[in-house]
């Protein structure tokens, strides 16, 4: 049975997209071969690369409330949402940290680890929110003020360090 070795995209030109690999020989079971030791190479002229939108200062993020409601003050939301929040040079693929308004916490809230959703906006003790990226951890503690619309989630994640946001309540 043949093996295959793991290949990486590599671009030439902005015209064309360039696939290498290097494959077995194989028998004549009608797979794909090539020369014991050589190299395939395919390209796919023309190809078009799908570019995130670029964004500025103000761009509006659309969230839907959490479901830790009881662990925040009264109005946290209506705070999130009327505020502006800056992306920290801090953040990472696991969690992008603003700063901006302090969420305030109720005081008798107790976190609790739960299962956590890429979006999810968590909320420290320190009142600062985390919005919880592609390589968050699969539980948490934190509670959850709210969750980045979906639609939005590719539009967030492009926002870059420095610039700042709002978020915009959903219905």
């Amino acid at each position: 049975m043949p093996t295959t070795v793991p290949f990486a995209p590599r671009s030439n030109n902005h015209n064309a997209s360039v696939i290498s690999a290097r494959l077995p020989m194989t028998s004549t079971t009608g797979c794909i071969a090539a020369p014991a030791g050589g190299a395939m190479r395919l390209v796919i002229a023309n190809a078009t690369h799908a570019t995130p939108p670029a964004f500025t200062d103000g761009t509006e993020i659309h969230v839907i409330a959490g479901p830790d409601h009881d662990a925040f003050a009264a109005g946290a939301l209506a705070l999130l949402t009327s505020a502006p929040y800056r992306i920290l040079p801090s953040s990472d693929r696991v969690g992008t940290r603003l700063a901006g308004a302090v969420i305030p916490r109720a005081p008798a809230y107790r976190d609790a680890s739960r299962p956590m959703v890429r979006g999810a906006i968590e909320v420290p003790r320190d009142g600062q929110p985390i919005v919880l990226g592609p390589e968050h951890p699969t539980t948490g503690g934190y509670p959850i003020i709210a969750v980045i619309a979906s639609a939005d989630l590719g539009r967030f994640f492009s926002i870059a360090l420095g610039k700042a946001m709002r978020f915009i309540a959903s219905r």
